[in-house]
């Protein structure tokens, strides 16, 4: 009895799949899958007409058996005649032979849904498979079953190739139905989405779907005998024949019908009913060839963008679209599990990060970017005007009922884009492009950071929002002794401070540091790791997304004072004005003004569920906290803990760096506070950390380690914030801030030298006006003290 070699097997193997004619060898008994030939690679992908031509003939089905199944058939025989026989050879002889020919080929028929014996209404029948075991079996060859399997589905295949629906025609209580579970967590894929249908790929690509997923009802229905060989081997040849079959019609060489313009794999992606295991196993085998790789999964992402260009978070389009891309960028292969293919192939797309030709670079990444509609869900009206139409009517009691749903439905959409982040920065082949989108983000948004900016050209709130829960989330993590404090000035940097005005130094100053640092034989630039890339470009982040924000919020409420107000005065004088003859244009400027007042007051109901959220709040004070965690450190150039009342009162030697920085790393953290205090006090009243109070009572006590005055009367304002006669919510955290070594020790003479003398000069035009609201916070804050016995004394001694 002749046997084939490892090696002819491959080769038969490769020539089927080439549509090459290989003679067979002979065997006496049907014999399950050879164990050493494995599950066959992913098929070579020739043209379509030569596949086509392929499936439409099949080749004619081949005997071979391998030698494991030589030696099983000589253990049974061995076990006929030698009852004495070993223990293991009679294990392993009876789990052979406890499922028989005609199981195995029922097993194939039911998973198949396909008939070879007769024909009937629960099955397709197929006469040339038919044909061909006739012939085997008049001939008394054995058949391999992968040949089987291979044979069916060609046929099969070719019939939807064709432009048939064999399914069509059978009942609907038959095999095809009985097949599909409709209370798995996976398979069932019958009901997926009649856009699928619409095409033969797609029809093909379902059918196949439909047979991945009865493999799972099988070995639930027959979990002893599917769970050993020969029928285990079986099913796992159907799942991979199924793969590969589905990676050729993803490509459109299945049929002679144009692919369509969007990937059939994307609505059962986006439905979330393909079978489990079907997509893993289709990106393991095909990420290795990454053409192949692109032209399978490349249609399905480019798919899912322009279904989340679409979408929008009023009907909750947005969460389909989102949560598929979360699903495919969680999917790992290799043999460690650390090769994640689709996070490399989303940066590999022409449109992650493209190159603007308008003016507008702000806007346009937000809008062609791969990731920007993902991160453009937004409740604010300027972004999506829908929302304020669909759940505000402008009644504010009505409205802040709504708030806490937007706000949850936007936090749950931030945690899943993080994860998505998270996983292509996890990538060690996808991460510095995912770096440089970021840096790219922030760097085209600079100009949100100005006074008077086009918001048209530039992002939108709810974008930058999103990207900055992103970064926070990121950050988290982030220990601050893993920053590189010299990252703004670092060749390597993906930030730009260079036309940022300076803590203490010029211009002219800090670029003669710099050079003195790129000079100096003591100083090295570290290679910079991911940890000072994320905290860093958080930092800038909260720069460009929170503060505009918290500004606009801010002009939009004065506009709002100002109109009430001119309508108020225009109302209470109309006995004067409403027989004049400009009677008409006041009414119509009335009417006006109501209009405007009733948009902007939606517009305002907006912003307070995309802003005043406190899951947002609270993460941007626990990274100021460590901003003020960095500052310190830089200042004092020492541990920060229990050192900072010991080194008081400062000299007047700064730390370059420190000098170096620019000013808004400071003043952002008082503008936050001074936001949150006023219109979420509870937040700071709750949240706020020891080392944030350290850092306002240090840089209170250390005037002349900032240059602009105004820096230190921010911060001495939001001391003033906190006392509770101005906020009656922050009692408690007044009483820490008062309870401080800093505050017992200096800050009782430190404001009074404030108060006499450094705000006399202030550098500006209207000194003379601001330094009376200075002084003015500093006397509130003095009376605060005044009732503390320790600072009473302080005060006295002082004077």
């Amino acid at each position: 009895m002749s046997e084939l070699s490892q090696e002819e097997i491959r080769r038969r193997r490769l020539a089927r799949l080439a549509a090459l004619d290989t003679s067979a060898s002979s065997s006496s008994q049907l014999a399950p899958p050879s164990p050493g030939a494995g599950i066959p690679q992913s098929p070579s992908t020739p043209g379509s007409s030569q596949i086509n031509n392929e499936i439409a003939t099949p080749p004619p089905l081949g005997t071979q058996k391998s030698d494991s199944q030589s030696t099983d058939t000589s253990s049974q025989m061995e076990k006929k005649t030698d009852r004495k026989d070993a223990g293991a050879r009679q294990r392993t002889s009876s789990s052979c032979t406890e499922v028989t020919e005609e199981q195995v080929q029922a097993a194939v028929s039911r998973v198949l849904c396909v008939t070879w014996k007769e024909q009937n209404e629960s099955a397709i029948y197929l006469p040339e498979t038919a044909s061909v075991l006739s012939s085997v079996v008049q001939e008394r060859n054995s058949i391999d079953v992968q040949d089987l399997i291979n044979q069916a589905l060609m046929e099969v295949l070719a019939q939807f190739g064709r432009g048939e629906n064999p399914l069509r025609d059978l009942a609907p209580g038959g095999m095809a139905s009985q097949g599909t579970p409709d209370n798995l967590d996976s398979p069932g894929v019958s009901s997926s989405i009649s856009d699928t249908l619409q095409s033969a790929h797609g029809r093909i690509l379902l059918y196949l779907m439909e047979c991945y997923a009865r493999v799972a009802v099988e070995e639930r229905n027959h979990p002893k005998r599917s769970s050993i060989p020969p029928l285990s081997d079986v099913l796992a040849e159907i799942r991979a024949q199924c793969v590969q079959y589905a990676s050729l019609a993803l490509q459109g060489v299945l049929s002679e019908e144009e692919l369509p313009r969007t990937s059939p794999l994307l609505s059962p992606v986006l439905s979330q009913s393909l079978p489990r295991g079907f997509l893993p196993e289709l990106v393991a085998r095909t990420h290795t060839n990454q053409e192949l790789f692109a032209k399978v999964f490349g249609p399905v992402l480019q798919g899912l963008l322009l279904t989340m260009q679409n979408s929008s978070i009023v009907g909750n389009s947005h969460r389909q679209s989102i949560q598929a891309l979360s699903d495919l960028v969680e999917i790992r292969c290799g043999p460690a599990g650390n090769v994640r293919p689709i996070c490399r192939l989303i940066t590999q797309q022409p449109n992650f990060l493209p190159d603007v030709v308008t003016q507008a670079v702000g806007r346009e990444l937000a809008k062609t970017s791969f990731l920007g509609p993902f991160l453009s869900v937004s409740v604010f009206a300027e972004d999506e005007p829908k929302v304020a139409d669909k759940f505000f009517s402008g009644n504010p009691l009505a409205d802040k009922s709504l708030n806490q749903t937007l706000q949850q439905e936007l936090e749950n959409t931030r945690v899943s884009l993080h994860k998505v982040f998270h996983d292509i920065l996890v990538c060690n082949s996808s991460r510095e492009d995912m770096l440089n989108y970021l840096a790219a983000l922030l760097g085209n948004n600079e100009k949100r950071a100005q006074i008077q900016v086009d918001e048209r050209s530039l992002a939108g709130d709810g974008f930058m929002l999103n990207l900055l829960s992103i970064m926070q989330i990121l950050a988290v993590k982030v220990k601050l002794d893993k920053v590189d404090v010299f990252y703004p000035f670092h060749p390597a940097s993906l930030v730009d401070v260079k036309n940022d005005t300076r803590l203490r130094f010029t211009s002219q100053e800090a670029a003669s540091w710099l050079g003195d640092l790129n000079r100096s034989l003591t100083h090295k630039w570290k290679e910079v790791k991911f940890p000072t890339h994320c905290w860093f470009l958080t930092l800038h982040c909260h720069h460009l997304a929170l503060l505009p924000a918290c500004h606009k919020y801010q002009r939009r409420l004065r506009a709002l004072r100002d109109l009430q107000k001119l309508v108020d005065e225009m109302q209470a004088t109309e006995a004067q004005w409403k027989e004049m003859h400009f009677a008409a244009r006041n009414k119509e400027l009335l009417k006006r003004w109501k209009q405007q007042i009733k948009k902007l007051n939606r517009s305002k109901a907006c912003a307070d569920a995309g802003l005043l959220d406190d899951s947002l709040l609270r993460r941007s004070l626990q990274f100021y906290t460590s901003v003020a965690d960095f500052l310190l450190g830089l200042l004092l150039q020492q541990p920060i803990n229990a050192a900072a009342a010991a080194a008081m009162p400062l000299g007047n030697d700064i730390p370059p760096i420190f000098s170096a920085i620019p000013e808004w790393y400071v003043e952002d953290i008082a503008e936050f506070l001074l936001f949150a205090l006023q219109f979420s006090p509870a937040v700071v009243a709750d949240c706020m950390e020891d080392s944030l109070i350290t850092w306002l009572l240090v840089a209170a006590c250390s005037p002349h380690c900032i240059k602009n005055p105004y820096m230190v009367a921010k911060i001495i304002e939001v001391l003033f914030v906190i006392n509770p006669g101005i906020q009656p919510r922050t009692e408690q955290l007044h009483a820490r801030v008062m309870a401080h070594p800093i505050s017992e020790m200096h800050l009782p003479s430190c404001l009074m030298k404030c108060f006499c003398c450094y705000v006399e000069t202030t550098g500006s035009s209207s000194e003379f006006y601001d330094k009376f609201t200075i002084r003015y916070h500093i006397s509130l804050i003095l009376k605060g003290m005044w009732e503390s016995p320790v600072h009473r004394q302080a005060i006295v001694n002082e004077s």
